[in-house]
């Protein structure tokens, strides 16, 4: 739509009405993603969690999770193996591969009182198969537990 309007002393001001569009999201998920769950407004950010499930929406995103449903398990497999004489925690996720600025990397504490969260080499990734024509692929990665009791396992999930 044009606009033009007489000055009353010289010449005449034309404007042109542009179509202006704003996403208040800065956090990289795509809009597509978003509206296939329906998510408007404050819960439309990374960090948030609509469904209470514990899981950010980022981590959803990035493990095909239904940020609208709480009734979901991420993690796909919890099993444990012997291969040479080594005890081998496996677990399996759903890891989104479309989006190359997207990282997954498990990660793990053998008490919660460590300070940090850390792979050093005790982590390896041992499948993976695609799925849902190539957005994803279910990986199955193993750590050894000999010599501990327990380990603490979170899937770092950031973009």
């Amino acid at each position: 739509m044009t606009h033009t309007r007489q000055l009353a002393d010289s010449g005449t001001v034309t404007s042109t009405a542009s179509a202006l569009s704003y996403n208040p999201v800065t956090d990289g998920l795509p809009d597509s993603w978003w509206a296939s769950y329906g998510i408007t407004g404050p819960a439309r950010a990374a960090t948030h969690d609509p469904d209470g499930d514990g899981m950010a929406n980022l981590v959803e995103y990035g493990l095909g999770g239904n940020p609208t449903n709480a009734n979901g398990n991420l993690l796909t497999a919890n099993t444990s193996t012997n291969l040479g004489g080594t005890t081998w925690w496996r677990f399996g996720f759903r890891a989104r591969t479309n989006d190359a600025a997207l990282a997954i990397q498990p990660v793990f504490k053998s008490s919660l009182t460590d300070a940090d969260w850390s792979t050093n080499g005790v982590v390896r990734k041992v499948s993976g198969t695609p799925v849902a024509g190539g957005e994803y692929e279910d990986q199955v990665w193993e750590t050894p537990m000999d010599g501990v009791d327990r380990k603490f396992l979170r899937l770092g999930v950031t973009k």
